[in-house]
């Protein structure tokens, strides 16, 4: 993330600082790409200039984080992203299955859908977000075969549970990853973790319109989002109900967001790092 303290530090010359980015790819505008107050943005374009390299994860969006935080492109290493790599090498995904299980049993031997919505600039909308789930819909449509988790981004302090649903909230995103089929998001990069293991996503974008307002993206959201865009909880389950519809959209965006899909990010940005500076 943005450290904004390292505004106000000072640095030895020879200090390399990399800036390893939270998320894979580009989805909503970020940085000084998106609306920030001045001192904010001044605190941002200060921290910028101490940083020697900044890491994404694919030459395509190298651009964009050149924008985003105010720098040269020769800054941006498009090298891979080091938190991948726990998902791309080998796992024991039976066990986590299991281990998950015995946890919450009542999901034992059902498909996992994952609800993970991110925040919202106004905190009476993140209230509103769990609101639009129609439990008693998706139990008649799809309980025998689904079970449907929801894990909220640390910054919605909603406050409010969904009877019926598995609450994952303190879960471990990575873990979650490889355990669940489907993923239901709207504007959150974990759509990138899902499209890199080749997993359904669907996109509930029920206030589109105004988050659009607030954030806004980079690209043009429904072409751009690897799987459908839907607007209403009945459209999710059909979603749902067809989850391998959108293959070549999915591969579309896998393959502009990650240039290497490897277990050797974390090894590929040491050995560059290190090798230049040594």
């Amino acid at each position: 993330d943005n450290i904004m303290p390292m505004a106000y530090l000072n640095f030895r010359n020879k200090t390399v600082i990399t800036q390893i980015w939270h998320a894979e790819g580009e989805f909503t505008k970020f940085g000084l790409s998106a609306p920030l107050t001045a001192d904010v943005r001044e605190r941002e374009k200060e921290c910028s200039e101490k940083l020697t390299y900044i890491v994404c994860s694919s030459k395509n969006v190298a651009p964009i984080y050149s924008e985003a935080f105010g720098v040269d492109e020769n800054k941006i290493l498009p090298l891979g992203s080091p938190r991948i790599d726990s998902l791309l090498c080998e796992k024991d995904c039976e066990k986590l299955r299991e281990e998950f299980d015995n946890e919450h049993p009542e999901c034992k031997g059902k498909k996992l859908v994952l609800y993970a919505p991110t925040f919202r600039d106004d905190p009476t909308a993140d209230k509103n977000i769990v609101e639009n789930i129609d439990m008693a819909a998706f139990n008649r449509e799809l309980g025998d075969e689904y079970s449907l988790l929801i894990k909220l981004h640390p910054q919605i302090h909603s406050g409010n549970t969904v009877a019926g649903t598995v609450d994952v909230t303190s879960g471990d995103i990575n873990k979650l990853t490889l355990i669940c089929d489907i993923l239901i998001t709207d504007y959150s990069s974990v759509c990138m973790d899902f499209a890199l293991l080749s997993k359904p996503c669907i996109f509930f974008a029920f206030d589109l319109e105004s988050y659009e307002k607030e954030r806004s993206f980079y690209f043009d959201y429904k072409s751009y989002v690897p799987g459908p865009v839907t607007e209403n909880f009945g459209s999710v389950i059909e979603a749902i109900k067809n989850p391998r519809g959108n293959e070549e959209n999915l591969r579309r965006f896998r393959d502009f967001n990650f240039d290497y899909i490897d277990c050797n990010n974390t090894e590929r940005i040491f050995e560059t790092i290190i090798s230049s500076n040594s």
